[in-house]
């Protein structure tokens, strides 16, 4: 079993456990918009740390962490590939997709300023989720208009009694003065249900800090 497999092996086994102590980095399909209603693509994990010299630490520069990117795969050959849905984004649009049984993991663009929500899961299992971004009604002194209207359409486009995530939520608690706090957010189903989590995360050009994991 190569490096990459085990690490497919270890985040389904416990999805949570792994993303304390992996980074994940997931990599935009290049059919993000044309491949259908439901959006499910083929994909595996890539050793980043291996491929390009990428390193990760704990909140304060401890310990050394694994950083893996998920990355679309057009091959043949699928072993230790997994499906997954892909949520799509697009500067100041909605993105959504209906996540059900048909893969078991659920990815979307790095996050840092866009608003996602989870709707309530359906009687057969479906979940939709949404994720936003409304930059036009940026203002430097003023971010509530984005906010709300991030908010507005996230909520319309995953149902009633949606879970938002907002910017102001992951952003927050940032020890790094300047640094900007990104989430990886994903989704896994666990024995009919699904999960869904914010990765937060600081830094660049392949140095990265890993903050925390909070599940929505």
């Amino acid at each position: 079993m190569t490096k990459d497999q085990a690490a497919r092996a270890s985040f389904f086994q416990d999805p949570e456990v792994f993303a304390c102590n992996n980074l994940i980095l997931p990599e935009v399909p290049g059919d993000q918009w044309n491949n259908g209603i439901i959006r499910i693509y083929q994909a595996a994990f890539i050793d980043y740390g291996l491929e390009f010299e990428f390193t990760c630490t704990r909140r304060g520069g401890e310990g050394q962490l694994g950083v893996y990117g998920v990355r679309q795969f057009l091959g043949q050959d699928t072993q230790g590939t997994f499906g997954a849905y892909w949520c799509p984004y697009r500067p100041n649009e909605v993105g959504a997709v209906t996540v059900w049984n048909e893969a078991l993991t659920m990815f979307t663009a790095d996050m840092t300023g866009c608003t996602l929500g989870v709707g309530s899961q359906a009687a057969d299992g479906a979940v939709r989720v949404a994720h936003v971004n409304m930059q036009k009604y940026d203002k430097e002194e003023d971010k509530s208009s984005m906010r709300d209207a991030q908010r507005f359409y996230a909520s319309r486009a995953s149902g009633p009694n949606a879970r938002i995530l907002d910017p102001e939520e992951y952003r927050r608690g940032n020890p790094f003065d300047g640094d900007e706090v990104h989430s990886t957010t994903f989704g896994v189903r666990r024995g009919g249900v699904w999960r869904f989590y914010s990765q937060r995360w600081t830094g660049a050009f392949g140095e990265y800090q890993l903050l925390n994991l909070r599940a929505l």
